[in-house]
């Protein structure tokens, strides 16, 4: 009878074993729930990131196209700049702006302030009137 409990004791885990073993079963399935979120926060991470290097680049190509552009219309202005200081160097030029856009017209005085004859500058709004000829 005593060899029947011993054996029937040592084939039975005692409760420090079986809290052991119940510890390790719930430490296994918070590591993998753990792991399993850990996982799916990565690869989240890695696509937005992703996505964001793709923004990334998508606008770093519009402003290169924007600065070329900005570029050709510097050349551009500077080209016109440049015909107009041409005419302007003509002596006893006068030159008659009329209509056009207000914001030109410190361009303009710039420019014709610049000029090498200084009597054909002459700046001021004409007055139209009744005294102007026909």
């Amino acid at each position: 009878m005593l060899s029947t409990q011993a054996s029937e004791r040592s084939e039975r885990p005692s409760d420090h074993e079986r809290c052991t073993d119940d510890d390790g079963l719930e430490t296994t399935v918070h590591l993998t729930k753990r792991l399993v979120q850990e996982t799916a926060r990565r690869e989240y991470s890695e696509r937005h990131a992703s996505e964001l290097s793709t923004a990334l680049k998508e606008s770093e190509q519009a402003l290169r196209e924007t600065r070329f552009e900005c570029e050709c219309y510097r050349q551009e202005l500077d080209d016109v700049e440049q015909q107009l200081t041409a005419l302007l160097k003509l002596s006893g030029l006068t030159l008659l702006y009329v209509g056009g856009r207000p914001p030109q017209i410190p361009q303009l005085k710039h420019m014709t302030e610049r000029a090498p004859n200084p009597s054909s500058r002459r700046w001021g709004r004409a007055q139209l009137g009744a005294d102007r000829p026909a």
